[in-house]
């Protein structure tokens, strides 16, 4: 019979608001440019709808009739302005570079994100965190973004593992769902969304200082009987 240990083999990350505290500059960003189109995004609908999703669907939701030419100018343009944010409103959520290095050295680790790779790679290389991930899945890297599974999917294929031995840790509803229809277990933090929005998660923390290894692991064992 295998032991908790060994049923977790690798952890899996989203990025914006699990390990970047930016949630709220993507929403300033994508705002800006849906403004200027005469549409607005209240921050009630973009915390209630578009955490996790990817810049381009947000877009198309709100200017369905914008050609694919269109949409990636704005995506562009939307990229810019929140990379021109992050720049001065820069911070960490609580406990993820602890959390990131303490697992890195027992466990693979990777990135599923809806963000570009040009906005995780320049953020875990200023935090020395670069070599702690096996894998990064990007918006580029994938034809579906959360809540379809494809993420998380792409992931576990590049760090070589079923899913069901990987446990996701989120902080949107909709990467809960995109991680359960891979088949792995999911952590919810409430950075973005409040606990009762991340019920359907295996676990409900209030920051990443409540996580270890030996708290992960209980999760995949209960999870998996």
């Amino acid at each position: 019979m295998e032991t908790s240990g060994q049923r977790l083999a690798a952890v899996i990350f989203d990025f914006n608001g699990v390990i970047i505290d930016d949630e709220p500059l993507h929403h300033r960003a994508a705002a800006a440019v849906l403004a200027e189109r005469g549409v607005d995004l209240p921050a009630e609908v973009y915390f209630g709808s578009c955490l996790g999703v990817s810049d381009l669907e947000i877009l198309s939701r709100h200017l369905p009739d914008e050609g694919e030419a269109g949409l990636a100018r704005l995506v562009r343009q939307k990229t810019e302005i929140y990379a021109g944010m992050l720049q001065e409103d820069y911070r960490l959520c609580p406990g993820a570079a602890a959390l990131v290095r303490a697992l890195a050295a027992e466990l693979p680790l990777a990135i599923a994100s809806g963000a570009l790779r040009e906005e995780i790679a320049p953020v875990l290389a200023r935090e020395g965190m670069g070599g702690c991930f096996a894998a990064v899945v990007s918006a580029e890297d994938v034809e579906a973004c959360k809540p379809d599974p494809a993420p998380y999917l792409e992931a576990a294929r590049r760090l070589g593992l079923p899913a069901s031995r990987c446990l996701v840790i989120e902080d949107a509803p909709g990467g809960i769902t995109s991680a359960h229809a891979a088949g792995m277990r999911c952590v919810g933090v409430t950075t973005s969304a409040p606990a009762e929005a991340l019920a359907r998660a295996d676990l409900v923390v209030p920051s990443l200082k409540e996580l270890d290894l030996a708290r992960l692991r209980s999760v995949a064992a209960a999870s998996q009987g």
